[in-house]
């Protein structure tokens, strides 16, 4: 799937936006409870959206090795602990085993 494709921008504003009313409704909420406790929720729910949004995004990217030429995709791990830039990710390629800025495919 292309980063320029239509669909691809669509869906991925709809799952930003989806994620931020969840946020907004969760804040909603958690303001009528008078629990000591609140933060605990508001702080699970917003790790449950960010873990959702990156396994989105580990499932839906590929990168393209520099160096070989190799496509690969990576864990969700991977794509939450990698030092990143708009369009590129600092990894280790699977195939050559070189680590470098591996633009998305």
């Amino acid at each position: 799937m292309s980063k320029n494709d239509y669909s691809y921008q669509r869906k991925l504003a709809n799952y930003i936006l989806f994620i931020l009313g969840l946020a907004f409704i969760g804040a909603i909420i958690l303001s009528f409870i008078r629990t000591g406790y609140w933060y605990l929720i508001w702080i699970i729910l917003l790790l449950t959206g960010l873990y959702f949004f990156v396994r989105w995004h580990a499932i839906n990217t590929e990168y393209k090795c520099p160096k070989c030429g190799n496509v690969f995709r990576i864990s969700t791990f991977i794509d939450f602990i990698s030092p990143h830039f708009p369009n590129k990710k600092w990894l280790k390629c699977p195939s050559c085993g070189r680590r470098s800025w591996c633009p998305e495919e």
